[in-house]
């Protein structure tokens, strides 16, 4: 007695008519198992928030940012006679240091505390469009009276590197290799926070390298009025003299500009188009992913079920 299996297997070979004409008398099982799968991509799609992407565009100021090596150029000599070691970092290095430290644990964590940023990060689910904010999860955060939900799995409070590995998720610095230029992007479920947060990432990063800048010199000066003080030579005292002229003239620079270490080219703006999710591209994959299923279910249905039947 031939089974199904028997008949789709010809010289080992498979009967594709046969094939075609076992799967059509289970098209009821595939069709339905496919439109299961279409039920759930769609209700899945349309449960994801969308999500905005603000960036800006920057590129190094033209400030001095090499410190004395920088300003005093054919002074160095004489400060090496003089005793006095100056500072050889670059630009390109400055920035280099500008994007590490925008990476680091440390700015980030000070970037969450000064902008009170722990709850939109760690609770914030959705936009309200109605009143431009962002919705917080209630199961995570009460607003009313202003404290974290308590469970069994987890502290009420996140942590600090919990929220900073959830910012570094939604921030990211792109390096243009052939010009240099600096994007910093910021994804969010509203366009009005995206936007925000990236505009404070430029305010913060270019504080944090002024007031390194100005720090340097201060200490500088500290210790170029000290050596000042001690000696009685001449020449020794008019390179100490340049050497302070140049550190406080940094100081004036780095105080006098706002965009000390990085300029904006373009500036960031309040996104109108979504950057996702694709909900097309998820029903159209989700559906196929279904459909493909319910043909191995069909399938293996056909090969085993008359097996199980002649046994």
């Amino acid at each position: 007695m031939n089974t199904n299996k028997d008949v789709l297997l010809i010289d080992e070979e498979i009967n594709l008519y046969e094939l075609f004409l076992a799967l059509w008398n289970r098209k009821v099982l595939i069709i339905s198992l496919t439109l299961i799968a279409a039920v759930i991509s769609v209700t899945y799609s349309l449960s994801i928030e969308n999500t905005y992407r603000s960036q800006v565009l920057l590129v190094q100021s033209d400030s001095k940012t090499g410190g004395l090596a920088s300003s005093l150029g054919g002074l160095s000599g004489l400060a090496g006679i003089a005793g006095i070691t100056l500072p050889t970092s670059s630009g390109s290095g400055r920035k280099q240091e500008a994007i590490a430290v925008l990476n680091s644990h440390q700015f980030l964590e000070s970037f969450i505390i000064r902008h009170d940023l722990l709850v939109s990060i760690m609770a914030g689910t959705a936009w309200n469009k109605d009143n431009n904010k962002l919705v917080i999860n209630p199961k995570i955060y009460d607003e009313v009276n202003n404290k974290w939900i308590t469970n069994s799995k987890k502290p009420s409070k996140p942590s600090l590197q919990e929220a900073v590995r959830n910012l570094r998720a939604l921030l990211g610095v792109a390096t243009d290799k052939k010009n240099g230029y600096l994007t910093i992007y910021v994804d969010s479920f509203s366009p009005h926070v995206s936007k925000q947060w990236v505009d404070w990432l430029v305010q913060d990063i270019n504080a944090y390298m002024r007031n390194d800048e100005v720090t340097k010199s201060e200490r500088s000066l500290i210790y170029l009025n000290k050596q000042l003080n001690k000696t009685s030579i001449s020449e020794i005292k008019n390179v100490l003299s340049q050497l302070i002229k140049s550190e406080t003239q940094t100081i004036m620079l780095s105080e006098s500009s706002s965009e000390y270490m990085f300029k904006t080219i373009d500036k960031a703006i309040v996104p109108e188009l979504k950057l996702g999710p694709r909900r097309s591209i998820i029903c159209i994959v989700g559906t196929l992913i279904g459909f493909f299923l319910s043909l191995m279910i069909a399938l293996l249905h056909v090969y085993f079920r008359p097996t199980m039947q002649t046994a």
